[in-house]
């Protein structure tokens, strides 16, 4: 069996040519009239036709991301369901919102427990019995007995307490001393004097006590300890001289 094979449409098409001249040849009625396609720039059915149907495409042919919007911009709808999508709309900018503030306050908290966990309170005695002194220069006071030292911060063989986190701190110290010898302490944050107690000599004084105290702010690292200064005493034993702090609130 022999497929025919069919004639091509311009075969079939053939021009017809008048065999005399036209009235109407030259009066312009057969022109076909120019139609604006190509101006107006974005507005022209050429520029704008096409995205239509289509996603817009880069400069090299690849697809370009579509902006996010909401579900109005994204789709068109029936009135009902427009309201509906404002609805969505409203209630995942709320969601969204309340997100942010979960996440902030899990923060807060999260901060404010690791502040309830650092612990720092320390308190220690001299030791030893008998008078302890005088000396030519300024000795600082190592308090060997530890009665309580949470936190580590405080050094029994240097006699030195060192800030383990940024806060305000409170410390208080106590010292028994002889009422005929001069007793003289100071209070040192780092280099810096910050309290004092003393008590002149007098005859008539068979002993003396004295103290201060002092809320301190203090950075990571800081040095907070008691020096007994030049030609001056204290009394040694386990329950009258004696050097404490403890952690207020971190900064």
């Amino acid at each position: 069996m022999k497929i025919r094979k069919l004639p091509r449409l311009p075969e079939l098409l053939l021009p017809y040519e008048p065999s005399r001249t036209l009235r109407s040849s030259g009066s312009g009625l057969l022109v076909i009239p120019k139609v604006r396609t190509h101006t107006h720039g974005e507005a022209s059915f050429q520029n704008y036709g096409p995205r239509l149907e289509q996603p817009a495409r880069g400069p090299q042919g690849r697809r370009e991301p579509q902006k996010e919007g909401n579900a109005l911009e994204k789709h068109p709808c029936y009135p009902d369901m427009c309201e509906l999508l404002r609805e969505l709309d409203a209630m995942a900018a709320k969601l969204k919102a309340l997100k942010n503030t979960v996440r902030k306050n899990q923060n807060q908290i999260t901060e404010l427990q690791d502040k309830e966990r650092t612990k720092v309170i320390f308190s220690a005695a001299l030791g030893g019995t008998g008078a302890f002194g005088p000396f030519n220069a300024a000795t600082t006071l190592k308090y060997t007995v530890v009665i309580t030292n949470i936190g580590n911060a405080y050094n029994s063989a240097t006699g030195i307490f060192t800030a383990p986190v940024a806060g305000v701190y409170y410390f208080t110290f106590f010292v028994h001393a002889e009422g005929t010898r001069l007793m003289l302490l100071a209070l040192f944050k780092n280099s810096q004097t910050v309290v004092m107690t003393h008590d002149q000599v007098t005859g008539a004084d068979g002993a003396d006590n004295g103290g201060n105290a002092a809320f301190l702010r203090l950075q990571r690292g800081d040095q907070v300890f008691v020096q007994m200064l030049a030609n001056s005493h204290v009394w040694r034993n386990e329950v009258s001289t004696t050097f404490s702090g403890f952690l207020v609130t971190q900064m």
